[in-house]
């Protein structure tokens, strides 16, 4: 029994790792013999869009499960660095021997992250645009994080707001109003020396946020900058997003939790059928690249573009993003841990890159935008087999 799958994420995901039983039902899931535990998440619309994290890893913790699958991406109020309490926790759980899998973020083409360069005493400017509505529900908030991985480095912000008043920030955290608008900022500090000048802006009435909001910075040295924006939404498809700027970017967008140093990053390439991408190739949306440490950001890519999987009410649906690709190299686990029980994570992710496949879409790998290739499950197993003792 589990709570109500109100979007039907959780029944794809879960059809993908084991749905059907052989001999009876067409098709199946990867690994049909393994057994599930779900915890749910549940969205608020501010940042930190899941807010309990920490309840969920540690109640599967105590169930003792062999594998932990992720399925939320976000990016907004993180350092993205591998640092936060949840991260840790996933990096505990690993030296505990479970393996930690999640889906990398279906961040890219949805003109919400600037890369830049910034240098001393030279002004830059960045413009977003909030749309009135966003996923069917009145757009009140929308939120922006710059990240530099620079302690040494201060950076004045000056921002705009739709109806023109501005605000200028530097450091510390508050609430302040500009106009009819609240602004909430804060400027912090990872424990791994990443900094952090976030913003939270709100109309004063509650009602929309839409309109241009435009960034004026200046740094007192070099920074290498990544400029984030989401609204109330959390939508991968950037209803509020950055405009006008050659600095938009879709390298080094790997999403938290899946930034942290032990998970098993999993893009996701295009089966079945492509729409806009070529069968094969990786999907347009799929997050890739560097995260903010340097570390290579994907670890594998998996089918996740048109898989097909169960649906609510006994049907079945197409179901896409790296949240289907995920699913596969979890079953994949599976399969290895069915075979020999004690394999830990570290282990498992070793047979899962060195068997994993590449070919002319991936080229030579590992890369920022496949990982160490395309999982192939009956490589990894063959692998398994070939060097167990």
């Amino acid at each position: 029994y589990t709570e109500e799958d109100s979007s039907g994420h959780g029944t794809g995901v879960a059809g993908l790792l084991l749905g059907g039983t052989y001999g009876v039902q067409k098709i199946q899931g990867v690994a049909p013999e393994a057994e599930l535990i779900v915890s749910c998440i549940r969205y608020d619309y501010t940042p930190r869009f899941v807010r309990n994290f920490p309840e969920h890893l540690n109640f599967l913790r105590d169930e003792k499960v062999n594998i932990l699958l992720i399925e939320d991406g976000e990016w907004m109020n993180e350092f993205m660095d591998g640092s936060s309490p949840e991260e840790q926790i996933l990096n505990e759980m690993a030296r505990e021997g479970i393996t930690i899998v999640g889906g990398a973020g279906n961040f890219t083409t949805g003109n919400m992250l600037i890369m830049d360069t910034l240098t001393a005493g030279k002004e830059v400017k960045y413009q977003a645009e909030a749309p009135s509505t966003t996923e069917g529900k009145t757009n009140d908030g929308v939120f922006f994080s710059f990240l530099w991985p620079n302690t040494n480095t201060n950076i004045d912000f000056t921002l705009e707001t739709p109806d023109k008043n501005k605000v200028e920030l530097n450091s510390g955290s508050g609430l302040v109003k500009a106009g009819s608008y609240n602004i909430y900022y804060a400027k912090e500090t990872s424990p791994k020396g990443t900094v952090m000048f976030r913003f939270g802006c709100s109309k004063s009435d509650s009602g929309t946020v839409s309109g241009s909001w435009k960034f004026s910075l200046k740094s007192d040295g070099e920074a290498i900058l990544r400029a984030f924006i989401v609204d109330v939404s959390q939508s991968w498809s950037g209803n509020s997003h950055w405009k006008d700027s050659p600095k938009i970017s879709d390298e080094s967008n790997v999403c938290f939790p899946s930034t942290a140093d032990s998970c098993i990053a999993v893009g996701a390439y295009v089966v079945n059928f492509g729409w806009m991408d070529k069968v094969g190739d990786i999907a347009s949306y799929s997050s890739k690249g560097y995260n903010i440490t340097g570390k290579l950001g994907i670890d594998i890519t998996g089918p996740g573009h048109s898989t097909i999987t169960t649906e609510k009410d006994y049907g079945y649906q197409m179901f896409s993003g790296t949240s289907a690709a995920a699913p596969h190299v979890v079953g994949a686990a599976a399969l290895l841990l069915q075979y020999q029980p004690g394999l830990t994570h570290t282990q498992i992710r070793q047979i899962l890159l060195n068997s994993a496949t590449h070919d002319n879409f991936t080229a030579s790998v590992p890369n920022p935008t496949w990982g160490y290739g395309k999982l192939n499950i009956e490589n990894a197993i063959k692998y398994l087999i070939s060097n167990s003792n």
